[in-house]
C-alpha cells in the first residue's frame, strides 16, 4: 500500500504557481514540476506536462522506458505552443518516480529533487539521502573540480535542461524499492530555502501524518523568506513502516 500527499503554494514573492504535481497511487507514479518562462508560460509548461504524464499507459515493466516517452511527448508539444505570444521560452522542469514491485525507477529534467528515506548501516536509524544531481551549470563546474559545492549559488544557476528544450536527455535512476520506504519530491522553492538537516527531521517524524509533514514544510519555506513557489510530494511505502 502507498500512501502519499502533495502540497503546492505559491510563496510570499511571486504571483502565480508555476509548480505542478500528481499523485496516482494505482500506477505508483508521482510527479513534481516547476515552470518557467513569460507572464504565463510557466503554469502552462508544467500543466503540459503533468497532463502528458497523467495520460500515460501503465509502466508495466518497461517503467523507464514508459516514462521517457511521456517526458519526451510533453517536450515536443510545449515546444510546439511556445510559438504562441507570451509563451515563448516556456518550459519546465520534471521529477517523476515510479515505484515498481522491486525497483523505484526515476526520471529527471532540471533542478526538482528527489530524495528517499534510506538507513544507516551502522545505527540503524534513518537518514535522507539525496538521489537526483541538479542539472544546472553551477553542478556542471562542480563535478568538473571548478566550483565548490555552495546550495545558494546552485539555486541560483541557469538550468542546463528542462522539458521545452531542444536535445533534450533525461536524466534516468533505478534504486531498490527496499531501500526507501519513503520519499520527497520538491521543487526548488523547498530545497533551495529549507536546510537539507530540516528536510530530515521532519520527514523522520513518524508521529505526523504525510499531509502535517507537508505543510509544516511548506510553512518553514515560507518563514525563511518564501521566495519561490514551494511544491512538496510526500510518498510512503506502509508496507515498509
Amino acid at each position: 500500500m502507498i500512501e502519499w500527499f502533495g502540497l503546492s503554494d505559491p510563496g510570499l514573492e511571486r504571483e502565480n504557481n508555476e509548480d505542478g504535481f500528481l499523485g496516482d497511487p494505482d500506477r505508483a507514479l508521482f510527479v513534481v514540476a516547476d515552470g518557467m518562462g513569460g507572464h504565463r508560460g510557466g503554469e502552462v509548461a508544467s500543466a503540459m506536462l503533468i497532463e502528458a504524464l497523467a495520460a500515460l499507459p501503465p509502466p508495466g515493466d518497461r517503467p523507464w522506458a514508459t516514462l521517457r516517452a511521456g517526458v519526451l511527448a510533453a517536450n515536443e508539444a510545449i515546444l510546439a505552443r511556445a510559438a504562441a505570444p507570451g509563451l515563448r521560452g516556456m518550459g519546465a522542469t520534471c521529477t517523476a518516480l515510479h515505484l515498481g514491485p522491486e525497483l523505484a525507477t526515476l526520471i529527471q529534467v532540471g533542478d526538482s529533487r528527489a530524495y528517499f528515506l534510506s538507513h544507516d548501516l551502522l545505527s540503524g536509524g534513518p537518514y535522507l539521502e539525496l538521489l537526483t544531481r541538479d542539472q544546472t551549470v553551477y553542478r556542471m563546474l562542480v563535478d568538473l573540480g571548478h566550483a565548490e559545492p555552495d546550495e545558494d549559488e546552485e539555486r541560483h544557476s541557469p538550468l542546463l535542461q528542462a522539458v521545452g528544450r531542444r536535445g533534450l536527455r533525461p536524466q534516468p535512476y533505478v534504486i531498490e524499492r527496499a531501500r526507501a520506504p519513503a520519499w520527497l519530491l520538491c521543487s526548488d522553492g523547498l530545497s533551495g530555502v529549507v536546510p537539507a538537516a530540516e528536510l530530515e527531521a521532519w520527514i523522520r517524524r513518524d508521529d505526523l501524518s504525510l499531509e502535517e509533514i507537508c505543510r509544516e514544510l511548506v510553512g518553514r519555506a515560507n518563514e525563511l523568506g518564501g521566495p519561490d513557489n514551494i511544491t512538496v510530494l510526500l510518498v510512503r511505502d506502509a508496507t515498509q513502516r
